[in-house]
């Protein structure tokens, strides 16, 4: 982008997105020691991140040996990030049901615990899956102390929307693209598709397990204060706005999975 810096001055940096991965990028980037700016249109609690069920499973990502290699690393960071309430990552559990033979997955590598179905697990039509340990970024709490921690760090925020990475090139030395699907217009890639995510809120009853409980696009995570139903994942849908209908579809499919929504 830019041209060659004096010796000694700090590199600047562009993040474009204020997301999960926008922020940790900051982060990072600022313990290296680079001046870092992170522009985006939406910032916390207005971003996707906001909104995410947020808890460590591969899910829809490659290729498997990159993939297995990164989960093994953020594995490790949320360990890390869990010994300091501030954070909000918490270890839970997870169970994963299924209604036919569940083959042992690919990226179990780095996590503790992990084993099949315990006696009480199985239930209605779950005949099968696993359980291990797992670490869960409640978002509320995650996503202000990843903006604090920038701002802490001495980065700074600038609010736009941006079209294309060029402008920056003239303040600039990187460019750091992490603006989700939006990055297909940064770089003119018509490629770059979304994925539809739709969840559920709902407040937490007081005798909930503190366990995830999965199941092929169905989800119940328990975070601090209340508890998050899901999920859809629609390719190719670009709709930001909420469907009543999904939502009954999903509180229903979720009833299935935890006996106390029931």
């Amino acid at each position: 982008m830019g041209g060659s810096r004096a010796g000694g001055e700090r590199p600047r940096i562009a993040v474009v997105g204020a997301g999960v991965s926008g922020l940790s990028t900051a982060v990072r980037l600022l313990e290296a020691g680079c001046d870092v700016t992170v522009i985006a249109r939406d910032r916390t609690p207005e971003t996707t991140s906001d909104v995410a069920a947020a808890f460590w499973y591969p899910y829809l990502a490659g290729p498997r040996e990159k993939v297995a290699a990164w989960g093994a690393e953020t594995y490790a960071v949320l360990r890390r990030l869990a010994d300091d309430p501030a954070t909000g990552v918490v270890r839970r559990e997870i169970v994963h049901r299924y209604a036919e033979a569940a083959p042992e997955p690919w990226w179990n590598g780095p996590v503790e615990g992990f084993g099949g179905l315990r006696e009480r697990d199985r239930f209605g039509p779950w005949i099968d899956g696993y359980r291990y340990v797992t670490w869960l970024a409640d978002t509320s709490r995650y996503m202000p102390w990843l903006a604090g921690r920038v701002q802490s760090l001495g980065g700074r925020f600038e609010s736009a929307r941006l079209t294309a990475i060029e402008p920056l090139r003239d303040r600039f030395d990187a460019a750091v693209d992490a603006a989700g699907v939006g990055a297909g217009e940064l770089v003119g890639d018509a490629g770059v598709r979304p994925i539809r995510g739709q969840v559920v809120r709902v407040r937490k009853p007081a005798d909930f397990r503190d366990e995830i409980r999965e199941s092929t696009c169905t989800y119940v995570v328990p975070r601090h204060e209340d508890v998050v139903l899901g999920g859809t994942a629609d390719e190719g849908d670009w709709s930001r706005q909420p469907r009543p209908s999904v939502a009954e579809a999903i509180i229903e499919r979720c009833r299935e999975l935890g006996r106390e929504l029931r």
